[in-house]
């Protein structure tokens, strides 16, 4: 897979990321298609999810990852969804910085619920997340200091 003027960010942190892999050893399946739920098979039997970012923060979408009820225009946190693949490894990759970051799905999901529920002042009492431009919107954004303690965390692989 040769690099192209043409590539995109997406192509271009998913080929170091491959080339990587191979590197420490590991067979490495990608899947053509960006639509799926894993973007590598590691070693026949690790699903991967690729993130790729030009710069040292990732956009994601929180309801796919928290119970989130719209009441009235203000969002109510009420858990952590059950994930369907908590095991998964994502993979999160700054071209800008060329680090790479390691971790679960389980782990993504606890990073991105301390993060909106510090930002929003969450807690025990207070469930409320008021998004004063759209309610329905779950963009949020993890960055470099949230997943440095994933920082090229390869063991992750060897289980």
């Amino acid at each position: 897979m040769k690099s192209t003027k043409t590539d995109t960010v997406e192509e271009k942190g998913r080929r170091i990321l491959i080339r990587e892999l191979k590197k420490r050893g590991h067979t490495v399946e990608s899947l053509k298609e960006f639509a799926h739920a894993k973007d590598l098979v590691v070693d026949g039997k690790i699903d991967v999810q690729v993130k790729i970012s030009s710069s040292a923060q990732w956009q994601l979408h929180y309801f796919k990852l928290l119970k989130v009820d719209v009441i009235n225009d203000i969002q109510h946190f009420k858990q952590l969804r059950k994930l369907p693949h908590p095991e998964m490894v994502w993979l999160f990759y700054s071209l800008s910085e060329k680090e790479v970051f390691i971790l679960t799905e389980r782990d993504v999901q606890r990073l991105v619920a301390k993060d909106i529920k510090g930002y929003y002042g969450v807690d025990d009492r207070h469930d409320k997340i008021v998004r004063t431009k759209n309610p329905f919107s779950d963009h949020c954004a993890l960055k470099i200091k949230h997943l440095n303690p994933y920082k090229d965390n390869w063991r992750i692989f060897k289980r």
